[in-house]
């Protein structure tokens, strides 16, 4: 029994029958008597009269997001699967897939960061507040920096684990030899190894998310409502921590001060 619900059966001398739902359309991990195990199973059986072997279509995914690539939510009735690889090894018989698809998140990833970024440069420039320009403003010239650092700094790690995927596809080549990689890439021991340990730290900085496995309960909705608060203003945060500093450093600052400095001290002595 997963954790979605499905379970795999196996009659004697028969192949193995999953039902349940699933959400992921791409694999399938069941617990079966040795532990997790994944099975493949057949979508469409080679009958004279062709059968989704037990698939059907429930729903299209909720998730956050514009849903670029849209999931659906299965049901299947007595699907006929196939275990792969030995039973109770379902994790590290698709580590490698685990791998690429990591890997192909981090460069999603990282690509949509950095469009994030070219944008927020552009309306920093175009944005002016008190004849000044945002970037120029010293809140949104570092808030700039911070995530321009940031973004190399992922792109680093990025390119690193590609350098690693690569390598352990195939064997280091002569041009690899020469390039900035080859000293990145260990000899010994296989670069797998440091890959398995890239691609979870990239998908943990990727991953945001206090529940698990509830991507599609629509849990999101409270951070899409959350959001619409962010953007009932003309300003943004720089702009906001500009006039409180205006505010307190202006003409009004002691009257300000004073009486916040009384209430905090108050507070302390308590």
């Amino acid at each position: 029994m997963a954790s979605n619900g499905s379970r795999a059966l196996q009659i004697p001398t028969r192949p193995f029958y999953s039902q349940g739902r699933q959400k992921e359309a791409s694999r399938l991990s069941v617990h079966l008597c040795g532990g997790l195990s994944t099975v493949v199973r057949a979508w469409i059986l080679q009958t004279k009269v062709q059968k989704l072997n037990g698939v059907t279509i429930q729903r299209r995914g909720c998730k956050h997001g514009t849903r670029p690539v849209p999931t659906a939510e299965l049901r299947r009735a007595n699907t006929r699967t196939g275990l792969v690889g030995t039973l109770g090894q379902g994790t590290k018989e698709i580590s490698t897939i685990l791998n690429a698809t990591r890997v192909h998140d981090a460069v999603s990833a990282c690509g949509l960061g950095g469009r994030g970024l070219v944008i927020s440069r552009v309306f920093a420039r175009a944005r002016y507040v008190r004849g000044t320009s945002s970037i120029d403003l010293p809140a949104g010239c570092r808030t700039m920096a911070k995530w321009d650092v940031e973004y190399r700094a992922n792109m680093q790690l990025m390119f690193s684990a590609v350098a690693l995927l690569g390598t352990s596809e195939q064997s280091v080549s002569s041009q690899a030899s020469v390039s900035s990689a080859a000293a990145f890439v260990p000899k010994k021991p296989a670069p797998m190894l440091p890959l398995r340990v890239l691609t979870p730290t990239m998908k943990a900085l990727m991953a945001k998310a206090a529940i698990s496995g509830l991507g599609n309960t629509n849990i999101a909705r409270v951070y899409r409502d959350a959001n619409a608060l962010r953007h009932l203003g003309r300003y943004n945060r720089h702009v906001m921590a500009d006039d409180t500093v205006y505010v307190l450093k202006g003409k009004w600052g002691a009257e300000v001060l004073g009486p916040s400095e009384n209430w905090v001290g108050a507070g302390a002595e308590r």
